[in-house]
């Protein structure tokens, strides 16, 4: 399980769904809107960017370019870190009443999943050999958060949305 698995296209589809109900409580949301509308053209671009693929093959041939070709999966971050930084700022003040708390639980996941791919930038770079059963586990782990962390985010959100639409 990698890159490109059935788990990493769950959680795709899963973040391009939550950018959906991030732009649909553009419309309904008094108040709201930019901070939807903004949330939901970020988790849009980094849907289609985890889609493609375009933040490892842009990194990868910087990395190469630097000759830090070793360290590619950790100089992605680099450029997303404000974004997501950014997204999850308008995520956790966007949730309120009824979606807040499966919001948090997703960040919280996300922040793990995000930890997971920073310790395993870190695994890399020192030269830790792992077992193949090894690295299975840890990116499943990863993904599974991940995918869990969407459909949260997704959900709480499409509960704030959908309580701003009822009259």
């Amino acid at each position: 399980m990698g890159e490109g698995s059935v788990l990493d296209w769950l959680s795709v589809a899963a973040l391009g769904a939550t950018a959906v109900v991030a732009l649909a409580g553009a419309f309904v949301v008094p108040g709201g809107r930019w901070r939807f509308a903004l949330l939901g053209a970020i988790l849009g671009f980094l849907a289609v960017d985890d889609a493609l693929g375009l933040h490892e093959r842009v990194t990868t041939a910087l990395a190469g370019g630097l000759a830090i070709a070793d360290h590619a999966d950790t100089l992605f971050l680099l450029p997303y870190l404000p974004l997501l930084g950014l997204a999850f700022w308008l995520l956790l003040t966007s949730a309120v009443d009824v979606g807040r708390r499966r919001v948090r639980l997703g960040l919280a996941l996300l922040v793990c999943a995000l930890a997971a791919r920073a310790l395993a930038a870190l695994v890399t770079a020192t030269g830790l050999a792992l077992a193949q059963w090894e690295k299975t586990l840890g990116v499943a782990a990863m993904h599974d958060a991940e995918l869990l962390a969407w459909l949260l985010l997704a959900s709480g959100l499409a509960a704030c949305v959908a309580r701003a639409a009822t009259p």
